[in-house]
């Protein structure tokens, strides 16, 4: 069987001729990576204990145990070697999922949206709490877009001053201020023709969003300290866990911008409302680790899987 290819191998330990174990060693030396499960109705004469911590197998299932139990078994080493030998593990089979792990309608939903709007040149404002996942929808907008050979370059505008992100946004020249002692790039000269992301747009100061609003109307911008004008070609995607319109109602947000920026939008659910996802995040973040740090896959119990689901999750899947 050297040239066959087996995902998982399910192994009756008593048996005639050569008992399972001894058969199992034989299957490791040739196929390494293949995830082995224990099956067996004499667990009193081989204990599971002895047996995980001396042949380490994938899995140890009783005959007496359910068929969910063994099922679930098998799906898992399944997974969990497919994870192993190709890097890849998708919850939604062979469908596209763009890294969104989950079943529910409300990510199905995502999916499609993701799907539909991507080929586009649309602008799209990403909505959500925080960690549910917007940089993911972005990323996967500009990896599905006909500019997804040119950059994607992405802005967190949370947490930094308004030079700083201008900066970031416009790039300056040598000499524009003190700490300028070369030439800089922005993000809307290095994504032209690609995409540029803004996450947590809604903490733009107003200058900056002036600023901004010129790029989308002119496609025209200028470094700082620098007079020439230049154009840029891009996409742009933002997102944010704010209300902007009441931001915009406030007078914190401008309201032209916000027309601008509006497009087609994406709303990411929290985790709270998709409780149905978080038995299989658990088990993709499980498959993950310990891929990562090369243990044997962990199970968890259903009670504890329960207790999961009852939470409320305020950071999401993040």
């Amino acid at each position: 069987c050297r040239n066959a290819r087996y995902d998982i191998l399910l192994v009756d330990i008593k048996m005639e001729g050569m008992d399972g174990i001894t058969a199992a060693r034989q299957i490791k030396a040739i196929l390494p990576q293949v995830a082995i499960i224990f099956h067996t109705g004499y667990p009193g004469d081989f204990e599971e204990r002895a047996i995980d911590a001396k042949e380490k197998p994938f899995d140890y299932v009783d005959k007496g145990c359910s068929a969910v139990r063994l099922r679930r078994a098998v799906r898992n080493g399944v997974e969990a070697y497919r994870l192993k030998t190709t890097g890849r593990f998708e919850a939604n089979g062979d469908h596209p999922n763009f890294g969104l792990v989950g079943k529910s309608q409300a990510i199905l939903q995502v999916i499609r949206e993701i799907t539909k709007v991507a080929p586009s040149d649309n602008k799209v404002m990403i909505l959500g709490e925080t960690g549910t996942g917007k940089e993911l929808v972005a990323k996967a907008l500009h990896n599905e877009s006909m500019r997804r050979h040119k950059p994607l370059a992405i802005l967190h505008c949370n947490h930094k001053s308004p030079d700083l992100v201008e900066t970031e946004l416009f790039g300056h020249k040598r000499g524009a201020f003190t700490t300028a002692i070369s030439d800089r790039e922005g993000l809307f000269e290095y994504g032209d023709g690609g995409t540029v992301f803004l996450d947590e747009i809604g903490d733009l100061d107003i200058t900056t969003q002036a600023k901004l609003l010129r790029v989308l109307e002119s496609g025209e911008y200028s470094r700082i300290g620098d007079p020439e004008l230049k154009r840029t070609n891009v996409r742009l995607l933002c997102a944010t866990h704010k209300d902007l319109d009441a931001m915009v109602k406030k007078g914190s947000f401008r309201e032209d911008l916000y027309y601008r920026l509006k497009g087609v939008q994406i709303c990411l659910p929290p985790l709270r409302e998709r409780r149905e996802d978080i038995p299989i995040l658990v088990e993709h973040f499980t498959r993950e680790f310990c891929s990562a740090h090369d243990f044997q896959l962990k199970l968890f119990d259903q009670p504890a899987v329960d207790l999961l689901v009852r939470q409320d999750w305020p950071g999401n899947v993040r």
